[in-house]
């Protein structure tokens, strides 16, 4: 079983969140390329990278400008910080993996009724969307405005880059006019369950 760990800077209120299929490799790669850093805390589970992924994206307001893995945290707050990341190991990653497990099912005609419960999750649901929209509506605004600063340079020091890149683009249409039968032959059907709010 694989792990994620606290690593905390020595004297600093400054820890790494990494994950490592075996923490002791991994502490003594730490001692040789990053010495003042000593284990904190340690959450074993075998889902180290999804827990790993969520704490980084959970805590971005925390990270060290210019880094990745490294944030800041008092050592009282680590207890907060594992917390959350049971409550994601426990609860989070499971019901979603039960929903999932419905996306490519057909469905029947039946329709459920909602209890209570159900009722108030679509008004919370429905408060969180809302909300939701406005704040990417809000980074919108934040990201082109940084993008207008930016130009045609690269980036803006120590804040944010914006690079130009070659993406390959498969043309589904073009394909399906000039060679239908090829199109036609790699074409499969897959059931999709898309979900509306009423």
């Amino acid at each position: 079983m694989g792990c994620v760990y606290f690593a905390r800077r020595l004297q600093e209120n400054v820890f790494k969140i990494g994950s490592a299929a075996c923490l002791t490799d991994r502490m003594k790669k730490h001692s040789t390329t990053d010495p003042w850093l000593k284990p904190h805390g340690v959450i074993e589970t075998d889902e180290y990278s999804l827990c790993e992924t969520f704490l980084h994206n959970y805590y971005e307001i925390r990270r060290v400008d210019g880094t990745k893995e490294f944030f800041r945290f008092l050592p009282e707050e680590l207890c907060d910080v594992v917390k959350v990341a049971e409550l994601f190991l426990s609860r989070n990653l499971p019901t979603k993996r039960a929903a999932d497990r419905f996306c490519h099912q057909q469905n029947e005609s039946r329709v459920v009724a909602p209890s209570d419960r159900e009722r108030d999750i679509y008004r919370e649901l429905r408060e969180i969307r809302q909300q939701q929209y406005r704040l990417e509506k809000q980074r919108e605004l934040l990201e082109s405005e940084l993008k207008i600063v930016i130009g045609t340079a690269s980036s803006l020091e120590g804040v944010a880059s914006w690079k130009s890149h070659v993406k390959p683009h498969f043309d589904r249409t073009q394909l399906k006019v000039d060679n239908p039968a090829i199109f036609a032959k790699y074409t499969r059907e897959q059931i999709e369950r898309r979900f509306d709010l009423y």
